[in-house]
């Protein structure tokens, strides 16, 4: 991972899982069984990093892009 702070910040927060997903080839990180982030590449290879986020914080940083 390039970005090694982030697997740190995700993991210092309370309650949070790690896991390797192999059919995925990212590593999930979860609360209560419910996946938060993804850190892991797309059918391309490039390194992408997902996070949810609520929905209508999502829809303004798509209009601002």
């Amino acid at each position: 991972m390039k970005y090694e702070w982030i697997d740190g910040y995700l993991l210092s927060k309370k309650g949070v899982e790690k896991d390797f997903k192999e059919e995925w080839g990212c590593f999930r990180y979860r609360i209560f069984d419910k996946m938060f982030a993804y850190v892991g590449g797309d059918k391309y290879g490039k390194p992408i990093i997902t996070m949810k986020i609520e929905p209508l914080y999502g829809d303004f940083l798509k209009k601002t892009v």
